[in-house]
């Protein structure tokens, strides 16, 4: 269980990579986003990778996700980001948030900008679910906001955990 590790997941919105150091989950994403040079090493029966390949499978057949299930390496996280993580991990499947609200649960009013640069920056792809962090809409509804990594995907995660019609 000592040293790193790179596994690829093959899921429906893509090949997700999965990177692991000895203090845990340091980095999942789409593979196509990340550095082509990192490719699969170590083991795959090792079991920081199978408890995370578990819970994968689960939140792609619709039972969800526990983010506290998998160890995450949050040593390179802003003391902002770590918060606003952590209050987002809380947004239960099926529901959404927008940047604003999160902001403010997280103890940042007025802290929408800065909570869409740390979804942006957000190393954790499904554990910490900025896919589920959205835009007020023009009449007080949600709109689908941005999504580093396209749209699309966001609208297919969202459709995935049934909050797609929360959206304008």
């Amino acid at each position: 269980m000592e040293g790193p590790l790179i596994v690829n997941y093959i899921s429906p919105v893509g090949t997700l990579q999965a990177r692991f150091n000895e203090r845990g989950l340091y980095r999942l994403g789409l593979r196509s986003n990340m550095d082509e040079k990192k490719r699969p090493l170590g083991d795959p029966c090792d079991p920081r990778w199978t408890a995370l390949k578990g819970r994968l499978d689960d939140y792609f057949r619709g039972e969800g996700l526990d983010p506290t299930s998998v160890e995450l390496d949050l040593s390179c996280i802003s003391d902002f980001s770590r918060n606003v993580y952590r209050e987002l991990m809380r947004v239960p499947l099926g529901e959404v948030i927008t940047y604003g609200d999160l902001a403010r649960k997280a103890g940042y009013p007025g802290g929408a900008r800065a909570v869409g640069r740390a979804m942006n920056s957000n190393p954790f792809l499904l554990l910490v679910p900025c896919h589920r962090v959205v835009a007020r809409g023009s009449r007080g509804g949600h709109a689908i906001g941005g999504f580093g990594i396209g749209t699309e995907i966001k609208q297919t995660l969202l459709s995935l955990e049934g909050s797609i019609d929360r959206i304008q």
